[in-house]
């Protein structure tokens, strides 16, 4: 019977998956100014994310990594058809962005025990209100009517404000996001650094998978401060979407190193017989876990 449940969880998400996929591909929306191939390269994150939280959940089933990695893999679509015709729609987009956010920035701040402890909560908690931020100043400030070729829809939401108040609100965001991103990014890599041996191994692929995506959006966020346009934007977006699969392949490639390590660990076994010398035991054990610095 639990086994029929996982069943039929696993193929209502790999449903969700291929519905909110198809999302960027073949709707429109004001936020979603992405080319053809940011649409695809969302499209494909999604996927990404969604099968890496499965197999996670799969193989540590009490582990909330997996189930953060599902959801935020099948909200970003969402998260990106931030207008449309259809106000409830909009505001769905806008809780899906800071789902998304949040449950994807849980998962390198919590990785791999999947608790939050010591400052992780603090961290995600300013992770997701920078983002909630970030979605109501862009749905109240928006006209897409001006703002898009071709869009006739109004933004039921958009408040008309002073030109001078959008600039210094401009001004003051990026002032906030660029150094928060560098926070961010510091946090994580002091993280990793006060690990030791194994575990600073183990976490070395999600963590590289979080750095690599804040320093895109850092890439971002100083692109679109500067004004930059056509060809060059699309490529900065392009490679910002791209990266949302950094940290699910980080996820991957730690279930892969730990898979090999149990390979390791049953070649020590025979390798080691009966009655092993200490200094013998030593080195295997080291091997074994890649842990030089391991004692006996």
């Amino acid at each position: 019977m639990k086994t029929d449940r996982r069943t039929a969880i696993t193929a209502a998400i790999l449903l969700a998956a291929a519905v909110s996929s198809a999302i960027p591909i073949f709707v429109d929306g004001w936020w979603l100014d992405l080319g053809m191939p940011g649409r695809y390269a969302l499209a494909g994150a999604c996927w990404v994310s969604v099968v890496a939280g499965l197999i996670a959940r799969d193989r540590r089933p009490d582990n909330p990594i997996g189930t953060w990695l599902a959801i935020s893999g099948l909200s970003a679509p969402m998260a990106f058809l931030v207008g449309s015709e259809s106000p409830l729609l909009i505001f769905v987009s806008a809780v899906a962005y800071v789902v998304a956010a949040g449950a994807g920035a849980a998962v390198p701040i919590s990785f791999p025990t999947g608790r939050l402890d010591g400052r992780a909560p603090a961290a995600l908690v300013a992770v997701v209100v920078t983002c909630a931020v970030y979605r109501v100043q862009q749905v109240a400030f928006l006209d897409p009517v001006k703002s898009i070729p071709g869009w006739t829809h109004p933004n039921p939401f958009f408040v008309a404000p002073d030109q001078g108040f959008l600039n210094a609100f401009g001004v003051a965001y990026a002032a906030f996001g660029i150094p928060f991103l560098l926070v961010f990014a510091y946090w994580l890599a002091r993280r990793w650094w006060r690990l030791s041996g194994p575990a600073r191994l183990s976490i070395a692929p999600v963590l590289a998978g979080a750095l690599l995506f804040v320093a895109t959006s850092l890439i971002q966020s100083a692109a679109s401060a500067a004004g930059l346009k056509g060809q060059a934007m699309d490529a900065v977006l392009f490679g910002h979407t791209l990266s949302f699969c950094a940290v699910p392949i980080g996820i991957l490639a730690g279930l892969l190193r730990v898979r090999m390590a149990r390979s390791a660990i049953a070649d020590l076994v025979v390798e080691l017989g009966e009655t092993p010398e200490p200094a013998e035991l030593r080195r295997a054990l080291a091997t074994a876990l890649g842990d030089p610095s391991l004692e006996v």
